[in-house]
This record gives structure tokens, sequence and C-alpha cells, in this order.
């Protein structure tokens, strides 16, 4: 049974062109969870996500950090090194670019 959001990335896998060439931002990325899933599952050139909460920054940034060593030993983890999160309010960005997929959820 497939997760909501790895249905989601499916759907933008299959009719949105997510994949090897995209660059996915993810707006208010709280644990990152479909950061993850678009670097591990959608295989894309780079995944980053933007989150103001300071909390939901350092936890997902946390669970990066034990993924990240993981895949130094496991290159069926290798794309995990894709993912960059950040804190920070996304309406100081002058624009989105090189972006090519916004994921937005509330």
């Amino acid at each position: 049974i497939k997760s909501s959001c790895h249905r989601a990335i499916d759907f933008l896998v299959k009719h949105a062109g997510l994949g090897p060439d995209s660059c996915f931002i993810d707006i208010g990325c709280g644990r990152a969870k479909p950061n993850l899933h678009v670097a591990s599952y959608g295989g894309v050139r780079f995944s980053y996500g933007i989150e103001l909460d300071r909390c939901r920054v350092f936890l997902a940034n946390s669970i990066l950090k034990v993924l990240m060593k993981a895949a130094q030993s496991d290159p069926n983890m290798k794309a995990i090194t894709s993912i960059s999160l950040q804190q920070g309010d996304i309406s100081d960005a002058l624009c989105l670019d090189p972006f090519t997929h916004v994921w937005m959820f509330d």
C-alpha cells in the first residue's frame, strides 16, 4: 500500500514530468517527507525544502543526517544526498528559479 505522499509523487512523475532533470522545492517542508520521496522515488536532480519553524527544520535535518550517513554505505540511498533543507521564509525569495516543480500542502 502506497502512502498518500507516494501516490502524489507518482502523479507528478506521470503527469508533470518529475524526473532526473527536475529541481523540486517543498515550501513549508515540515519534516521533509515529500523531499525524501522525490529524491528516492522520483529521482530528481535536486530536492530543496524551506520551513519557517526552526524546530521542524532541526528535526528534518536530524533525520536527513542519519539517512545521509546510511547512504555512504548503501548505493541504493545515494539519491538522499540531493536533499537540502533550510529554515527561512519563502516570501523573501525574489523568484522560484531554478525549481521546475513546487510542492505546497497545508
